[in-house]
């Protein structure tokens, strides 16, 4: 991973992943990010920009961080070669005191 100074919508840089190999699979490749808690009741949104240099599906949503490996707010989505927002809405059940953002 590497910050992009020249390419990003919003602020002044992105990331840039290089994905030499990819089996197919959307979870074989992840971008986590951890320590989130979950409140139950909540309503949530997780929004994000993304491009991909060549088309590919990917999945995004928090994730409890153990066994059984719930997901909430899950989507499935097929990155462009264009800047597109994609987001997820849900409102949460349970707390989830051990949670992590899952790209």
């Amino acid at each position: 991973m590497e910050e992009d100074f020249d390419d990003s919508v919003k602020g002044g840089a992105s990331a840039f992943f290089e994905i030499e190999v990819s089996k197919g699979v959307t979870w074989h490749i992840a971008l986590f990010q951890d320590n989130h808690f979950l409140d139950g009741g909540t309503d949530y949104t997780l929004a994000f920009w993304a491009k991909a240099e060549l088309p590919r599906p990917v999945d995004f949503y928090m994730e409890l961080k153990e066994d059984p490996w719930t997901s909430y707010g899950r989507k499935s989505i097929d990155l462009t070669e264009e800047w597109v927002e994609y987001w997820s809405e849900w409102t949460q059940g349970p707390d989830v005191p051990a949670a992590w953002l899952r790209i």
